[in-house]
């Protein structure tokens, strides 16, 4: 999917104004980043919006750099229901050798499909 719809008012939702008490900025960034690389993985024939990623894919591409607040944010995240994030395979004992790979979904990413990817979905049932 090349792009999806993204509200005006995104920052002011409730649920991610909690993760910003929490986490600040980061956390919005973080967000959003998921996202998009939930997004990029939809395509014509798979609408899942599961991908999997490392730690490392995540420091590389937010510039947020330490495990630990990766993990913290990703957590609330979870908890406050944005984003589906398998993290039982990460310990808070990390060492710098572990790849660390783990599952993120995004559950209302559906609901921002481009019109592209509606049109072809529409027409292909």
């Amino acid at each position: 999917m090349k792009w999806f719809k993204h509200e005006s008012s995104t920052i002011k939702d409730e649920k991610i104004q909690m993760a910003m008490d929490k986490h600040g900025l980061a956390a919005y960034a973080l967000y959003l980043a998921c996202l998009e690389f939930c997004s990029e993985k939809i395509e014509k024939n798979n609408l899942t919006t599961e991908v999997e990623v490392s730690l490392n894919f995540i420091k590389r591409w937010t510039h947020i750099y330490h495990s630990k607040v990766i993990i913290k944010i990703l957590r609330s995240l979870h908890d406050l229901g944005l984003i589906s994030v398998n993290l039982s395979l990460i310990s808070d004992n990390l060492s710098k050798s572990n790849i660390n790979l783990f599952t993120i979904s995004c559950p209302n990413l559906l609901k921002r499909l481009d019109n592209w990817t509606k049109h072809y979905v529409v027409t292909s049932e």
